[in-house]
């Protein structure tokens, strides 16, 4: 700024407003959200750091986290807060998640913190024992990862929280962290949760495209509604979600250029969201060609077993009738499926459960494409899903979409509520095994 008089006269000073950061940071710290915990905040920061591996170890007054990646440096933690103040040099983002985590992890029930950093030999250790306190001496361990510690004067679970519904939790913190970092939660040495990412299974796909990382799969409820959590830095960030008429999945998906607003705790919408919709829409046709291509390998196999076992056919026929077999399978339905009908081989009805999945949103995207003429850029990936097995005839044969259409075409197709029933000659029997959307309707059911 400049100060003169109105007419541009002499000229009697120039300089720059400076804010008071102790004031700015304590209004940070007074308005911040108290369901977003400081342990997300610094998994998210080792996240940016380019960690893949972060170890969190919950003791009854203590909690430690340890990650590689990109160590701090001396100077970084002399001044930690810079990155929230636009400082020069300080805009990386590990150093702003840094930060941010620092301030939320001051609650009335720490009593300390440390973080120490860099390759031994060449280390620095930052204490404080109250907020804005922080100090910096050399630390001579021979550690190599980065170590933070908050020591706490009683227990509270407030450093763990979420802003996510407590129904969302399944297991701390497995809904909260996901991505290519390596997560372990310890308490008492032993380890209480690991989240790490793995090969992707039948009717999954695992994707990566101009920095976003991402895992679809089929909906285990049959919903034609596309839902995915967001995660930033592999820390869910939000759950996202659009209507899919052709083919809905759901999955994870992790994007460096989302952006929170000012509480942490929502997702902004903006340009980048219509971006993430794209992008998963192009990667579900490459889930579709995935999953038609595994029922060419797979439906073989999975008619031996439904031919053979009365009991597979009836958990075959309820997961196409009721999908909420499968997606409560994980809550123990399965388990108590199995009691009812008898079961005794778990693996057996675990694949059949995932083929009927499977079958029932390949079914769909088929009568989609039968019912709306595809456009030109979709006729192949129509011809792949006509082509995959989605249907048994009387023999336990498998066959496609295509074929069936055809046989109703020329009036030579029958559709039999018993799997046994022979057809008469030059017609084809097909079991009707359930109801499947809009699928047997084509076919006169």
């Amino acid at each position: 700024m400049t100060i003169g008089d109105k007419e541009g006269g002499e000229l009697v000073g120039s300089g720059s407003f400076r804010v008071d950061r102790q004031k700015a940071l304590e209004k940070l710290r007074e308005f911040r959200r108290r369901d977003v915990g400081a342990v997300m905040l610094f998994a998210r920061c080792a996240a940016a750091a380019g960690a893949r591996r972060l170890s969190i170890e919950q003791g009854p007054k203590s909690i430690e986290l340890r990650f590689d990646g990109a160590p701090f440096s001396r100077e970084e933690m002399v001044d930690p807060y810079a990155a929230l103040f636009g400082t020069e040099g300080a805009a990386e983002e590990r150093t702003r998640w840094l930060a941010l985590a620092l301030v939320h992890a001051w609650r009335p029930s720490l009593s300390g913190l440390s973080l120490a950093s860099g390759p031994a030999g060449a280390r620095s250790r930052l204490e404080a024992s109250e907020f804005g306190g922080e100090r910096v001496d050399r630390d001579d361990s021979v550690e190599s990862e980065t170590v933070v510690r908050l020591e706490l004067a009683r227990e509270d679970d407030a450093h763990w929280r979420h802003p996510i519904p407590p129904e969302m939790i399944h297991c701390r913190p497995r809904s909260h962290l996901w991505g290519r970092m390596a997560v372990e939660v310890r308490r008492g040495g032993a380890a209480v949760s690991r989240v790490a990412a793995g090969p992707q299974a039948p009717g999954e796909l695992i994707f990566e495209e101009d920095g976003v990382f991402g895992h679809i799969s089929i909906p285990p409820d049959g919903s034609d509604f596309t839902t995915m959590d967001a995660y930033l830095h592999g820390v869910y960030a939000g759950r996202l979600g659009w209507g899919d008429a052709r083919a809905a999945v759901v999955g994870k998906i992790e994007d460096p250029g989302l952006s929170l607003d000012a509480s942490l705790a929502a997702i902004v919408r903006n340009e980048r969201l219509e971006r993430i919709e794209a992008l998963v829409r192009r990667q579900t046709d490459a889930l579709i060609y995935k999953v038609a291509a595994e029922q060419g390998e797979r439906m073989g196999e999975t008619a031996k077993l439904l031919g053979a076992d009365a009991v597979l056919r009836r958990l075959w026929s309820r997961r196409l009738a009721g999908p909420e077999v499968e997606a409560e399978r994980g809550a123990g339905a399965l388990a108590r499926l199995r009691t009812l009908l008898g079961l005794d081989d778990p693996a057996r009805a675990a694949r059949v459960l995932h083929d009927a999945c499977a079958t029932a949103w390949l079914r769909e995207i088929a009568a989609e494409f039968t019912l709306r003429k595809p456009a030109a850029s979709d006729r192949a990936l129509a011809a792949v899903v006509d082509a995959a097995p989605v249907a048994f005839d009387a023999g336990w044969r498998p066959v496609g979409c295509a074929e069936l259409r055809a046989a109703f075409a020329a009036k030579r197709l029958a559709v039999a509520d018993e799997p046994a029933r022979r057809a008469e000659p030059g017609r084809i029997a097909v079991w009707y095994d359930g109801a499947s959307g809009r699928f047997w309707e084509l076919f006169g059911r």
